[in-house]
């Protein structure tokens, strides 16, 4: 049973091995998560506007419609039109008309909105190197990744 599972929630038993698998694996994308939202307000972003920053960034120069944005979503917004519309006034994303689609909007992310990523990159690949790389090994970093895929591997579908 882990010591600090049980301290964190100041709790000494679990009902199965199970339960504590999962609360702990809650509380470690709790501890990610929070760390880069920290990240992120230094820069005045959100964790999700970061999200769709970085989605965008791997789409350039093409760009995305929402529903394709929202699909490839770590946690999915629920207002993904008004985040993109927030990100646009920042100018760090564009706005363009489908060529397919005249009802689409394919959002672009700008020069303004790369450079951002450009200048978080070093306090993301920090949080990397702090939390996994100096805990863990590679080996078992890509034991960690490849638990985390069998857990959520069937809701992919």
């Amino acid at each position: 049973m882990g010591v600090t599972l049980q301290h964190w929630l100041k709790q000494s038993r679990f009902e199965s091995v199970q339960q504590e698998a999962l609360l702990n694996l809650m509380v470690a994308a709790h501890f990610v998560r929070k760390q880069v939202a920290v990240v992120c307000a230094e820069f005045e972003l959100t964790a999700a506007q970061y999200n769709v920053l970085r989605i965008l960034k791997g789409a350039h120069p093409h760009g995305y419609p929402r529903c394709e944005i929202i699909s490839r979503m770590i946690e999915p917004a629920p207002d993904v039109t008004r985040l993109i519309d927030r990100l646009a006034k920042m100018g760090l994303v564009q706005r363009m008309p489908s060529p397919d689609d005249r009802r689409l909007s394919i959002a672009v992310i700008t020069e303004k909105g790369s450079a951002l990523l450009e200048k978080m990159r070093p306090r993301i690949r920090h949080i990397e190197n702090t939390m996994l790389s100096s805990r863990l090994s590679e080996q078992q970093c890509q034991l960690l990744s490849d638990l985390c895929e069998q857990v959520y591997a069937s809701q992919t579908d």
